[in-house]
């Protein structure tokens, strides 16, 4: 049994392993080779924006998208796939309002400071 779970904790750690550095491959490929086709699909349109956005998405999501599981479960509504669309969608105008008027001026004082200090 204690080998078992050896086993177990040496597939799980090597496929951790593998799976960073294959994004880390992944990533350095992107940066290298501006005409590959997956370069090209993340420059298209709002997908630049999307990435600005990240951050105010990874710090907001779980305040926005738990009031509207406990609204969804309230008047049983069981697809997921409608609860993560309604959330993400306002998770997204949300985060549009956070980055333009609270992220980026933090940001562009920041430049300012630092450009001030050399």
């Amino acid at each position: 049994m204690v080998i078992i779970s050896y086993l177990i904790i040496i597939f799980y750690e090597s496929s951790i392993l593998l799976i960073s550095l294959s994004s880390s491959f992944l990533i350095v490929s992107l940066y290298t080779n501006n005409e590959s086709i997956l370069s090209k699909f993340l420059r298209l349109g709002y997908l630049p924006y999307l990435g600005k956005l990240t951050y105010s998405i990874y710090l907001f999501h779980v305040v926005i998208f738990y009031p509207i599981k406990v609204f969804a479960t309230n008047y049983s509504v069981n697809n997921w796939i409608i609860i993560f669309l309604i959330g993400y969608s306002f998770c997204i105008f949300i985060c549009l309002y956070i980055y333009k008027y609270i992220e980026k001026p933090l940001i562009d004082r920041g430049y300012l400071i630092v450009s001030n200090i050399k």
